[in-house]
């Protein structure tokens, strides 16, 4: 249902939950999915019952629940400057240039490269492998392989924009049924930690709510200064994962995995909210012949630093549906240049309940922390109002208690277009 009709449905009974009623409700995803699949648009896509395996494995699935998986689609980065210029266009024209800008350049074809095991072995014969470059002053390759960090933050709204109008438009998601939220890939952290990310807190770092104009759908993003830079360590090894050079720019022709974003779409029943996931993924893995294609996690880890990201990438893997991890190895050697020593495959499972890493006890005290935070949401939803953009915090004093600031510095014209725009590139009216 829509987020209009969720609140109605759930104003009197949101603040006097207990836990009884999700245990009740929530037994196992498997369950859920059993027993509610009636309640489904048929005409979406199927989930991915893998990812459901792996979620119930790790004790999730009370909390997590796929329900449909939409695929992929890329947005350049390059149209981001022309999104910029025409923010504030009033025009509501089917010609309106924002409309024109995410129709044109969206490609619905597009997939990452498929890595298969046994790239991954031979790439293992060939270690260990300096990075081209390293540590925190690497240089970009070109002006065009590195964004300015406004644009990138603005990108990261407007693709979610275009996140929910390929979900409606070209696989079949009902907008006034099937979705509540739409949130970025960081989101799923935030609310089971009350944590953006796994570095140190950062006053620029913050999660931003509002709703896409035009609509009664919620989106919750992490607001952050981003740069890119196609000679990062990240960079370099993806490249050397789908099979470029590690020296590959992303002017080069050979590499053509950067240049992209290419986004995962998948649908959550998140504790009795639907929600849209759209995140970036790096790769497609094909662990073998009679299996098809599965999102695959990237990540440069160094030994040193190895423990402390494993929640943060966690959700990240759930949150773009990644089953398995891609864990590039490195470490300093003697010249203190940084060294990939090893690449190795782990599914979803495996990379999280390895012993004194992340305890099943732990897993399941973030789901009741995401149940406790999506109870947070949907009381926060009754009191907003639309137009208007709010920082989400948890309150220190008050432990799991969510809440919401009016943003001093974002306003709605600087993320979306007007809503007489959204609703003419969704419903072409």
């Amino acid at each position: 249902m829509a987020i209009a009709a969720l609140l109605r449905t759930h104003s009197k009974i949101c603040c006097t939950r207990s836990r009884r009623y999700f245990d009740v409700t929530y037994t196992t995803g498997i369950h859920y999915l059993h027993n509610n699949r009636d309640n489904l648009n048929n005409d979406l896509p199927p989930p991915d019952n893998g990812l459901l395996k792996e979620l119930n494995s790790l004790g999730l699935d009370k909390y997590i629940v796929p329900l449909s998986d939409l695929g992929y689609f890329s947005l350049p980065r390059t149209t981001t400057s022309e999104i910029e210029e025409t923010t504030n266009d009033d025009s509501s024209s089917p010609r309106c240039p924002i409309i024109t800008d995410i129709k044109k350049n969206i490609d619905l074809k597009k997939k990452p490269h498929v890595v298969t095991p046994a790239h991954i072995r031979e790439t293992n014969l060939s270690l260990p492998r300096q990075f081209s470059f390293s540590g925190n002053n690497v240089p970009p390759v070109a002006p065009s392989s590195s964004s300015s960090s406004s644009s990138l933050f603005h990108y990261r709204f407007w693709s979610k924009l275009a996140s929910l109008y390929v979900a409606v438009t070209e696989r079949n998601l009902n907008l006034e049924e099937d979705i509540d939220f739409v949130f970025g890939g960081s989101v799923l952290y935030f609310l089971a930690t009350g944590k953006l990310s796994d570095d140190v807190p950062n006053d620029n770092e913050k999660c931003i709510m509002t709703k896409i104009p035009g609509t009664d759908v919620v989106v919750i993003n992490r607001h952050k200064i981003y740069t890119t830079n196609s000679n990062s360590i990240g960079s370099q090894l993806e490249r050397i994962v789908c099979g470029g050079g590690i020296d590959d720019s992303d002017n080069n022709n050979s590499n053509q995995y950067t240049s992209n974003f290419v986004t995962h779409l998948h649908l959550l029943d998140i504790v009795g909210v639907k929600v849209l996931m759209s995140s970036e993924i790096d790769a497609l893995f094909s662990p073998n012949e009679n299996t098809n294609n599965i999102p695959l996690e990237i990540k440069s880890v160094r030994y040193t630093k190895y423990y402390n990201r494993q929640e943060a990438i966690l959700f990240q893997m759930i949150s773009s549906a990644s089953q398995y991890i891609c864990e590039g190895l490195t470490k300093l050697d003697d010249s203190r240049r940084q060294t990939l020593c090893n690449l190795r495959i782990r599914s979803l499972m495996e990379y999280s309940l390895r012993p004194n890493i992340i305890s099943k006890r732990k897993l399941i005290q973030h789901g009741e922390n995401i149940r406790d935070s999506i109870e947070g949401l949907q009381k926060l939803c009754i009191v907003m109002k639309e137009g208007e953009v709010y920082e989400l915090k948890y309150d220190k004093e008050t432990e799991g208690n969510l809440t919401m600031i009016h943003s001093a510095t974002i306003t709605i014209d600087d993320l979306f277009p007007k809503k007489e725009v959204v609703q003419e590139l969704m419903f072409g009216k």
